[in-house]
């Protein structure tokens, strides 16, 4: 309700009676501008009461409002805000009090007042300002002024150039919880329910149809201060209603909106209040676009491995030439594994222990196997241990990379393209028998272990990166060769047996 102004009259007459009349100050001049805003000290503002005032689509550049005064002033305590009237409800957008950053004085008689583009994008709307009384004080005595009433400082918005349309887009942002809140992450009832209590808020502070925010139940629990990533996802305007934001200026302003919290909506909201200011509202990475020439390097490296197992075939093609590709894999698999504990795991403590002991067992586990393997063979295989003796440099090697997977010890008699480092005469039987289970015991301890971590990492892991999606795609690879492999070999040992058997009871009955 806007205030009323009188002047009142105190007439006495020589009788010693009297009467009281009063004018309403309304009347006197619709087009004075101490009685538009209904206030005496106020000459104008900018924009004016009732003035469509248009903002870019792009810039992001803050809108100056002006209030002009006509006597010399101080800036003080009280508040400027900035209201959206949409229907009878009353949404506030922005809020700044007159000694912030966002306020400045000029000339002695005028103020400005930066409002950000977050709280204005929205079209065919009336917004409104409401001044409180204590906002700016009389700089001869300090005596606060008379402020602006709410619904009298009202003005309407309109693009400059409608906005382009985009594709939905994937979003995350930072909620940093209070004790009580994240014990809720926890259950999924309570988190359900924290999840809809935040996008309640959000499409009321954006504001936004709500049925193009969608926030993903799945979280990334950071393990530190109570923090939270989340991600959501802004879609397109179902309709082709010009007002209707794009999801580019959407995710704009909604970034805006929480590093700017404390000014607006979001800092009254039950969760929003939450939100991290320093984290803002970041696009979900594009994986292809961040690390294409990751993936691309990946390639490179399948096609040089090809290259060189055509050039080892043409060289000698008597020899086990795709030992190449274990070589690789055994390589690659242990690099990836300690770069996913230096580089990926920190972010998860409660799966660095476990992913640090699947590490170092089987490296423990695959030495103790290489170098028992290796003596035996020395002491009792004559031709290995000469062998040994003229390729120390070799034997040094591989039980590095034996260290690994101790099935790479086959790798040393494979013949790859007919080189003397790979010409080392077989293992034994016996030696054989024993690396063989020793991979088998590999595949529970290492391979079956990093994967289900991999898969646990991935389930509570909101931005994916390189190094984890690497480590997840070796150790994929990694158990498939070697339970499959083993798998093979059983089937073929058995087969092979079965197969003896009849043809011994044939040469029987013969």
């Amino acid at each position: 309700m806007q205030k009323q102004l009188y002047i009142w009259f105190f007439n006495c007459s020589d009788d010693q009676t009297w009467n009281i009349n009063y004018y309403s100050l309304n009347l006197i001049n619709d087009y004075d501008s101490r009685f538009i805003y209904q206030n005496p000290s106020i000459n104008g503002t900018y924009p004016k009461i009732n003035e469509t005032i248009k903002i870019s689509s792009t810039s992001r550049k803050q809108i100056d409002f002006i209030i002009n005064y006509n006597k010399p002033i101080l800036l003080f305590y009280g508040n400027i805000t900035l209201y959206q009237y949409l229907n009878d409800d009353v949404i506030l957008r922005q809020r700044v009090s007159g000694r912030s950053d966002h306020c400045r004085l000029f000339n002695e008689t005028a103020v400005s007042i930066k409002i950000f583009v977050s709280a204005l994008h929205q079209t065919n709307v009336k917004y409104g300002i409401k001044v409180d009384d204590d906002f700016v004080k009389l700089q001869s005595n300090e005596e606060p002024l008379l402020g602006i009433s709410e619904r009298i400082w009202t003005f309407n918005i309109s693009l400059e150039t409608p906005d382009k349309p985009a594709d939905q887009v994937s979003i995350t942002s930072r909620l940093k919880l209070n004790k009580e809140n994240y014990k809720k992450i926890d259950s999924i009832e309570d988190r359900k329910l924290l999840i809809q209590t935040l996008k309640n808020e959000l499409v009321q502070a954006i504001p936004i149809d709500p049925k193009r925010l969608e926030i993903q139940e799945k979280i990334q629990n950071e393990y530190k201060d109570n923090n939270i990533l989340f991600s959501a996802t802004i879609k397109p305007t179902f309709t082709n209603n010009a007002n209707e934001r794009s999801t580019d200026s959407v995710l704009k302003d909604l970034d805006e909106l929480i590093k700017k919290k404390k000014y607006n909506l979001l800092s009254n909201g039950n969760i929003t209040r939450f939100l991290d200011t320093s984290y803002g509202a970041n696009p979900l990475p594009d994986f292809w676009m961040t690390y294409g020439y990751h993936m691309i390097a990946l390639g490179l490296l399948i096609v040089i491995v090809g290259c060189m197992i055509v050039f080892a075939n043409y060289k000698y093609r008597e020899g086990n030439n795709y030992s190449i590709i274990k070589i690789v894999i055994i390589i690659v698999d242990l690099v990836l594994d300690i770069m996913f504990i230096i580089m990926g795991i920190p972010e998860k403590p409660h799966l660095f222990v476990f992913s640090l002991l699947s590490v170092i067992i089987p490296i423990v586990f695959n030495t103790m196997m290489t170098t028992y393997s290796l003596i035996q063979e020395m002491i009792h295989n004559d031709d290995f241990n000469n062998w040994c003796k003229k390729h120390g440099f070799t034997i040094s090697m591989f039980t590095i990379l034996s260290s690994a997977d101790v099935e790479a010890l086959h790798i040393l008699s494979s013949k790859i393209a007919g080189f003397n480092a790979f010409s080392a005469p077989p293992l034994s039987s016996r030696i054989s028998r024993i690396v063989f289970w020793a991979g088998c015991i590999n595949i529970f301890l290492e391979d079956i272990p990093q994967f289900i971590i991999q898969i646990y990492y991935k389930r509570d892991t909101i931005v994916y990166t390189i190094i984890p999606t690497l480590s997840l795609i070796s150790s994929s690879v990694t158990l498939c060769i070697s339970f499959f492999g083993k798998l093979y070999f059983f089937f073929m040992y058995f087969y092979g047996n079965k197969k003896s058997n009849r043809s011994q009871k044939l040469i029987e009955v013969i």
